[in-house]
């Protein structure tokens, strides 16, 4: 049986869409799940490498999947479900790794004091 090593996850409203590949990029595995299955799926797998496009939700999903012990990736302009590997390797565009939850609510405490909502 093949390891999944890499997944490229799209977030969406209620149904996210998992593509994950082995270290030679064949694709192991594609499927759709709803937003209430995302962790638990997660939980099974062995830590690997998730792409996650930036969105605005996406600090809060690679949190989560920091505890299970994945290493999530946000980027830019990721074309994560349809090549995972490239979309997490690629060297050329700006990733990040995700922001503390103090320092993601901070934004919107400022829009808050200055009466910006």
């Amino acid at each position: 049986m093949h390891t999944i090593t890499t997944i490229g996850l799209d977030i969406a409203k209620s149904v996210f869409q998992v593509h994950g590949i082995d270290a030679q990029g064949k694709v192991i595995i594609r499927r759709q799940l709803k937003r209430r299955y995302v962790l638990a799926f997660f939980q099974k797998l062995p830590p690997c490498l998730v792409g996650i496009e930036a969105c605005a939700s996406c600090h809060h999903w690679s949190r989560q999947l920091q505890a299970p012990g994945h290493t999530p990736l946000v980027a830019g302009l990721c074309k994560a479900l349809w090549n995972a590997r490239r979309a997490v390797t690629m060297s050329d565009q700006k990733r990040r790794s995700p922001k503390r939850n103090n320092k993601q609510q901070r934004p919107a405490k400022h829009r808050d004091q200055h009466g910006d909502v």
